[in-house]
């Protein structure tokens, strides 16, 4: 018995309708559906982002930078950084150069990490 592949990636979120608005107006991911309020999918790529509300589960975390979380591909690091931030989300590590890649980690609306990378090389996944 084996893992056959990740279905999606979860996010516990304080408001459904404010999480889907960040992480496609901002990140750029496309919705799929939602069902009540309470739970919503996104489309990156070949990945699923799941988002489900969470009322009684701590979901923001002040020292998030290095806990679990996704990397989602951008074609310019600063400049998804930067829109985050924008849009009311915080950046936990500004983008740095790692020698093979770029990264970054901000937080979504509720705290979560999520991780800016890019390549050197332009590959994905």
């Amino acid at each position: 018995m084996r893992v056959l592949g990740v279905d999606y990636v979860y996010f516990p979120v304080s408001d459904l309708e404010r999480a889907t608005g960040f992480y496609r107006d901002v990140l750029g991911l496309t919705p799929i559906f939602s069902i009540g309020g309470m739970w919503g999918e996104l489309q990156a790529g070949d990945t699923t982002v799941a988002l489900h509300v969470e009322d009684d589960a701590p979901i923001a975390v002040p020292d998030s930078g290095m806990r679990p979380s996704t990397a989602f591909a951008c074609e310019d690091v600063a400049a998804m950084a930067e829109r985050v931030r924008e849009a009311g989300g915080s950046v936990v590590m500004e983008p740095f150069e790692s020698g093979t890649c770029t990264i970054a980690v901000v937080g979504d609306l509720d705290g979560n990490p999520v991780m800016l990378h890019r390549r050197d090389d332009g590959t994905v996944g």
